[in-house]
C-alpha cells in the first residue's frame, strides 16, 4: 500500500509539472504573439544622393508598411502600403487612424487634411516645416504614441485594420525632420 501511495504522488507531481509546462508555453506564446503584432522597430532609410531625403519606415507583423518622408519642399507625408495580395482599398474613402499611448488611451491624431487613396494604400499630408517648426497632430502623436491602427474599407465591402508599433519612432522621425525641427500639435 505504501508503494502505491508513493507512485500516486509521483504521478500527480509529474502531471502537475506537465500542466505547468504547458501553461508556461502557452503564456509565452501568447506574449510573443502580442508583442509580435507590433514589435517591428522603425528604421531610417538614409538618402542615396543629394536629390533624396531620409525616410522612416516600419513594417507590421502582417506585412504592411508605414513610411514617413520629407520632400524637397519640406512637406512631410505618411504613406500606408498594404501587403501584396488580393485585398484592395476602397478609393472613395480615406482610412481612419488611431494612435494609442503607452497606457492605452487614444491620442488626438485626427487627420485634418484629405488623403490620396489608391488600391494598395493611402498617403496623408502631415504638414510642412516652416521656420524649423511643423504643426501636425498626427506627427506629434506618432512621436509620443505606443501604436497606430489604420482602419480602411476594402473594395469587396469588407473592412481591414493595419497595426504598427511606434517603438523608436520619435528618434527616427527626428532624423527625418532634422534635429532642430520642433513638432507642435495643432488644436481644433
Amino acid at each position: 500500500r505504501r508503494h502505491s501511495v508513493r507512485w500516486e504522488r509521483r504521478s500527480r507531481a509529474t502531471a502537475m509539472d506537465q500542466h505547468t509546462s504547458i501553461a508556461t508555453l502557452l503564456l509565452l506564446g501568447v506574449a510573443t504573439l502580442a508583442q509580435g503584432a507590433c514589435a517591428n522597430e522603425w528604421q531610417l532609410e538614409s538618402p542615396t544622393d543629394e536629390a533624396t531625403y531620409p525616410q522612416a519606415e516600419v513594417g507590421s507583423a502582417e506585412g504592411d508598411f508605414l513610411r514617413v518622408a520629407q520632400d524637397r519642399f519640406q512637406t512631410i507625408t505618411m504613406s500606408l502600403r498594404l501587403r501584396p495580395g488580393f485585398e484592395r482599398v476602397d478609393t472613395t474613402v480615406c482610412p481612419t487612424l488611431e494612435v494609442l499611448s503607452t497606457d492605452g488611451h487614444a491620442l488626438p491624431a485626427e487627420s485634418t487634411e484629405a488623403c490620396q487613396v489608391d488600391a494598395g494604400g493611402a498617403r496623408f499630408r502631415l504638414g510642412q516645416i516652416v521656420d524649423q517648426t511643423i504643426r501636425s497632430r498626427v506627427l506629434s502623436a506618432l512621436m509620443r504614441g505606443h501604436s497606430i491602427t489604420f482602419r480602411m474599407r476594402l473594395t469587396d465591402a469588407g473592412y481591414r485594420e493595419a497595426h504598427f508599433s511606434l517603438n523608436g519612432s520619435s528618434q527616427t522621425l527626428l532624423q527625418v525632420l532634422g534635429e532642430d525641427v520642433r513638432v507642435e500639435s495643432t488644436r481644433r
